[in-house]
């Protein structure tokens, strides 16, 4: 849980530690050190870390909110709301502190800055866009390692991209069964977006097949087209299990002939002149 929910767990606790310091008496704050505009550049830092933690808890952990232009949205919006709703509170509530425009001002300068940053540096929140296999790699489906039952996967890839794409094809396939289906059994449904809502793209090959990973289980699931149109087919019941049952082939080294060894002789020896 912790390590793979860390940032979710910091963003939760640089939020409390943000509501408490913005509540707490200012009486009972200890007196720092004279710095011109120290509470305005406190202001800044809050809310610059409080954005860059939303943004890593949900892009790359819960993921719980997608594409990433939504994760930014929503970053940027429950900044506002959140110092708003402090500055609101502490004229409410409190005596010794007062709401100050000023203060939710800087709030937003460092909202703003943090989603600026993130834009220019976003490969420092970024672990892995793209793993590459260098051999032939198989996902064992079947009872014995058998790469013409196995499947074979090409790559997982991680980018914005890759993930857009899932995340269009799976609202796709949401709108479409919605529209097959009766009002009574949309009704029942509830949520038209099951799909969308609970699957994240973790591998995507041009619009020919898809990986995905449900948030609720873990469980990985192919989508691939063949000659009687998509189907879906399970690979693995979680990530860890998907990963233990990846195996390679080599590729085999070939000798090279007497001919083909003297080509290559040749073509040295024409660089070298």
């Amino acid at each position: 849980m912790l390590k793979t929910h860390k940032y979710t767990l910091l963003w939760m606790i640089w939020t409390i530690v943000v509501i408490c310091l913005s509540l707490i008496s200012s009486n009972e704050i200890p007196k720092p050190p004279r710095i011109p505009y120290a509470d305005k550049i406190a202001h800044f830092g809050f809310y610059f870390g409080y954005t860059c933690l939303f943004v890593l808890s949900f892009s790359k952990e819960t993921r719980w909110i997608q594409p990433i232009k939504k994760v930014y949205l929503w970053a940027f919006i429950t900044a506002l709301v959140l110092g708003a709703t402090m500055e609101f509170l502490q004229g409410a509530l409190t005596t010794t502190r007062s709401a100050d425009p000023i203060d939710m001002l800087f709030n937003a300068f460092g909202t703003i800055v943090a989603l600026l940053f993130i834009a220019k540096y976003k490969e420092l929140f970024k672990e892995y866009e793209e793993i590459v296999f260098n051999e032939e790699t198989f996902c064992q489906i079947s009872e014995q390692k058998n790469s013409e039952k196995d499947e074979f996967i090409w790559f997982l890839n991680f980018d914005d991209e890759s993930v857009e794409e899932g995340y269009n094809l799976l609202m796709d396939i949401d709108e479409a069964y919605d529209r097959s289906i009766s009002e009574e059994e949309r009704r029942k449904r509830g949520n038209p977006y099951g799909f969308t809502d609970t699957l994240i793209t973790i591998s995507y090959f041009y619009n020919v097949s898809y990986i995905f990973m449900s948030k609720e289980n873990g469980i990985i699931l192919k989508y691939y087209g063949t000659d009687e149109g998509w189907k879906w087919k399970v690979l693995a019941n979680s990530f860890d299990e998907f990963i233990d049952k990846l195996y390679v082939i080599p590729k085999e080294k070939k000798k090279l002939s007497e001919e083909e060894e003297k080509e290559l002789r040749e073509f040295v020896e024409n660089l070298l002149e």
